[in-house]
């Protein structure tokens, strides 16, 4: 009787896994929306236009991203995968200064396009993403700390550059 339901939960897990997997297309194409949306309205219009990796770069990035994210998020989970796709969208994000709850806010989102498709199994897929969201929010961080060391180093080569042009017009009006 026990093995009889253990088949009958997993049946049911195995069903559901699959109309997933024929919704992922649509939850991606939604998701891509909301990912966009910190983007003024041309620049997201461009961006979800065209995944063209020659003409639209940026946007391609973001769809694949995406499209991968929900195919591991719903599927096997391939943590290299996913980090390799996480680190594509947040760098991006990272790079236009957008503070860490809008850069990461659409994770969160991703729940609710989850409901909105019937999505069953929610709690499972809700684990992921808060999984994913933490390994987001490192990537974060440390695109943002090598973005601050690259402007510490590039302040430090034009107070160099000053020194040495100040000193070569006259070298006793730089103190050291």
């Amino acid at each position: 009787m026990q093995a009889g339901r253990i088949a009958e939960a997993d049946g049911l897990r195995v069903a559901a896994v699959e109309a997933v997997v024929e919704n992922n297309q649509a939850i991606a194409e939604e998701w891509l929306v909301r990912i966009l949306r910190p983007y003024p309205d041309q620049g997201a219009r461009f961006y979800s236009a065209s995944g063209d990796p020659l003409s639209n770069p940026v946007g391609h990035l973001y769809w694949e991203s995406s499209r991968i994210l929900v195919d591991e998020l719903l599927g096997q989970m391939d943590g290299e995968r996913v980090t390799s796709a996480i680190r594509c969208i947040v760098e991006l994000r990272a790079v236009l200064e957008l503070p860490p709850s809008v850069a990461l806010a659409f994770l969160f989102e991703l729940k609710e396009i989850l409901d909105d498709h019937g999505v069953a199994s929610l709690e499972l897929y809700y684990r992921r993403i808060d999984e994913v969201a933490l390994v987001a929010f490192e990537t974060y961080v440390r695109c943002r700390e090598r973005i601050c060391e690259a402007r510490v180093h590039e302040a430090q080569r034009s107070v160099s550059a000053l020194k040495r042009a100040l000193e070569s017009r006259d070298p006793s009006a730089v103190a050291e």
